[in-house]
């Protein structure tokens, strides 16, 4: 789709346009890597978690120097390697490198757009949106009415995905992630994100990640370890580089530093982590965790052997160890990802994720 961009959709898009001109030389190149954003979008959507809007400006600024680094490449390679010429040549690769790192960073946090793909119908959409813009492409055959249909698209795609993400917020969601034995929760409600890692797997910091960037989480109200604190302190900043954390909880006897940096806060030491909000709370306790949201209580656990003394109304594990049947009429043993979704009306369901 990129080869196709370049090769036919940019140059028909740009043939009318003048040649001379500064302006008009950096319009056209700009013109030229939208159209190849715009024709990759689709496939980035299908593939990735994401997809930055900032993409067509970071084109424009970053090919360039990669052009330059690539033909430095070739430099080194047709002269062997040869000490007198790499050197220098290398020297000059590492500072473009450096320049070019730092020009991307700086634009992701100058221009913070990204496109979260989490929305079960976001594909449907985009698929009906392609249609209707190859549609007008092979009718009219006009640069400008292609141009407008392409935009009036994204502007469609960018106003489902905020009506979706208000939809959420609107909603309480208690995710679990984790394959088999590996069990890691998100609860979330009205902009606010709480991850709680039951199990400690070197893993559960990687779906973290991939459902925040799926659902355009930026940032973690309270991140709580429980179990391999001390590697997990540290395998957590590593994963979730670009996020933060208002409140962080370790085990009590985690060693912490006493210059400790977790995900920019102090850890709090406790064998008991509680988050108590207007709207819900959260209680973890022995690797169980009790999530209250109004007159609703969810228990998520791993091997689950009692429940607490309060009506659980759904329990999610990986394995139960008590009494048949004092097991919740709502019990989910756990295999791969699960959601509990609380409705604005007060109704909610259990749901495999894909």
């Amino acid at each position: 789709t990129g080869t196709f961009a370049v090769g036919v959709f940019a140059p028909w898009m740009t043939r009318k346009m003048r040649k001379k001109g500064f302006e008009w030389s950096l319009f056209r190149q700009l013109t030229t890597v939208t159209c190849v954003s715009v024709c990759i979008f689709p496939v980035t959507l299908l593939y990735f978690r994401e997809v930055s809007v900032a993409s067509p400006i970071a084109n424009l600024l970053l090919v360039p120097i990669c052009s330059l680094m690539l033909m430095l490449s070739l430099a080194i390679f047709l002269t062997g390697g040869v000490g007198i010429i790499a050197k220098p040549v290398c020297f000059c690769l590492k500072l473009l490198y450096d320049g070019m790192m730092l020009l991307g960073y700086g634009l992701r946090t100058l221009i913070p757009v990204m496109f979260p793909t989490g929305w079960k119908q976001l594909p449907l959409l985009s698929s009906i949106l392609i249609l209707f813009v190859l549609t007008v492409i092979c009718f009219r055959r006009n640069r400008r009415t292609a141009a407008a249909s392409i935009a009036v698209s994204f502007g469609i795609l960018i106003a489902g995905q905020g009506i979706y993400r208000l939809s959420e917020q609107r909603c309480f969601t208690v995710t679990v992630l984790g394959q088999r034995q590996e069990e890691v929760v998100l609860v979330a409600y009205a902009g606010k994100t709480d991850v709680i890692d039951l199990t400690g797997d070197h893993r559960n910091p990687r779906y973290v990640q991939a459902y925040c960037a799926e659902q355009g989480i930026r940032r973690l109200d309270t991140l709580c370890l429980t179990k391999r604190a001390d590697q997990l302190r540290v395998a957590y900043p590593q994963t979730l580089s670009e996020m933060t954390a208002a409140e962080t909880a370790v085990p009590a006897n985690c060693w912490i530093p006493p210059d400790a940096d977790f995900m920019g806060t102090k850890p709090l030491q406790t064998d008991k982590f509680v988050v108590e909000d207007t709207q819900y709370s959260i209680l973890e306790s022995d690797g169980t965790l009790l999530v209250k949201f109004g007159n609703l209580c969810f228990c998520v656990g791993t091997a689950v052997s009692y429940l607490p003394e309060e009506e659980v109304d759904a329990l999610i594990c990986t394995q139960w160890n008590g009494d048949p049947e004092q097991m919740p009429e709502e019990t989910y043993e756990k295999d791969d990802a699960v959601q509990i979704r609380v409705y604005p009306d007060g109704t909610w369901d259990i749901e495999q994720l894909s």
